[in-house]
């Protein structure tokens, strides 16, 4: 935490005394991305059960996937903007199990919801240009919620709060005085939490760094 602490204390420092030797332009910003996907797949399984007969199991499995995340900010000047974000995600599996102890194929759905919200600061490198690049770190609290539920029971469940302080990279093209678009790329983070399952709480601390297209996020913003 006092890590946490020292970052932020750091990043607004900087934002200010850079801030104070530009113009401070009136503009506020309104953006955010969104993104879905949903995929279908088929699983095969054995059970060796009484007998030593084989029996397989096609099990079609479904994942859906959900996220949006908007933001409100302000131009403090022509390379800083400062601003408050949320963040929702939900993804939703349904499918079989088998379980080669019992023998029982079980039907199974896993929930997990996250939602949080905080700050971020966005430096742009090169303002001047219509199509430009931009650093942004953030610090945001999350909470993540994980439930397991096998024939319409639940199963498990589990609840995550956790610090993230990032560092994402990113680009934005200026479709006209009003509008842009925004491509957020791969980026830094460490995460600093705990977990509650069955009662008992774990802490944790990681640190993570990913650059792949999975992480990429197409956005909207305006300016007004």
């Amino acid at each position: 935490m006092k890590t946490l602490n020292l970052c932020l204390l750091s990043l607004f420092a900087i934002v200010h005394l850079h801030a104070q030797t530009e113009a401070i332009p009136t503009s506020f910003i309104a953006g955010g991305n969104l993104s879905f996907s949903t995929t279908k797949q088929t699983t095969i399984s054995f059970l060796d059960i009484r007998f030593g007969q084989n029996i397989v199991n096609d099990f079609n499995d479904r994942t859906t996937n959900f996220s949006i995340n908007p933001y409100f900010g302000k131009e403090i000047s022509t390379h800083w903007i400062l601003g408050l974000n949320l963040n929702y995600q939900l993804s939703r599996f349904s499918g079989k199990e088998a379980f080669i102890s019992t023998p029982t194929i079980v039907d199974i759905k896993r929930q997990t919801d996250l939602i949080g919200g905080g700050i971020f600061a966005r430096y742009t490198i090169n303002p001047q240009h219509d199509f430009s690049f931009f650093i942004q770190p953030e610090l945001q609290y999350n909470t993540f919620i994980e439930k397991e539920f096998r024939d319409e029971v639940e199963a498990e469940k589990a609840t995550t709060n956790f610090f993230d302080l990032s560092a994402r990279l990113g680009a934005s093209y200026e479709i006209n005085r009003t509008f842009r678009l925004t491509l957020y790329t791969g980026g830094v983070s460490y995460r600093n939490g705990t977990t509650n399952f069955e009662g008992e709480k774990y802490n944790f601390d990681t640190f993570n760094a990913s650059f792949n297209f999975s992480n990429w996020r197409i956005g909207f913003e305006c300016k007004f």
